[in-house]
């Protein structure tokens, strides 16, 4: 489906690309997946009917991103979760995030943020910088 081979846990330093724990039957191995521009749903996306996205196409979504869902760079998943996108943040061009208790996990907007502007006390809109969201 997304090009990838598999590896013993041992050969991580042989992928050049994206490492995922799923895909490859064993304990000991992974699969490898070369090309770091594809975006592929993790179970935890697809489960919540949700479909990653890449970054250009994050502001056609209308419910949550989230890019802990996905594989591969400026991927996230879009998927109808505790954010909905108000209209005020649709006519501003903008996509909904939600704050997370873990900073690693945290989306970063490069661009400014509307509080509430997505349906709940916990859901942000970004407004993406002009030069960065396409």
């Amino acid at each position: 489906m997304a090009g990838g081979y598999c590896l013993s846990k041992s050969q991580r330093h042989k992928c050049p690309g994206i490492q995922m724990s799923d895909g490859c039957l064993g304990t000991d191995c992974f699969c490898c997946v070369p090309d770091t521009n594809l975006c592929i749903n993790k179970p935890a996306c697809t489960n919540t009917n949700g479909t990653c996205l890449e970054k250009a196409y994050w502001t056609d979504c209308n419910y949550e991103v989230d890019s802990s869902l996905c594989v591969g760079n400026a991927c996230a998943c879009c998927r109808e979760k505790k954010c909905a996108r108000s209209a005020e943040c649709e006519d501003q061009g903008g996509y909904c995030f939600r704050r997370r208790k873990n900073p690693s996990r945290q989306h970063v907007c490069h661009g400014s943020e509307i509080p509430s502007g997505c349906g709940g006390p916990e859901c942000f809109c970004c407004i993406p910088d002009p030069g960065r969201s396409r």
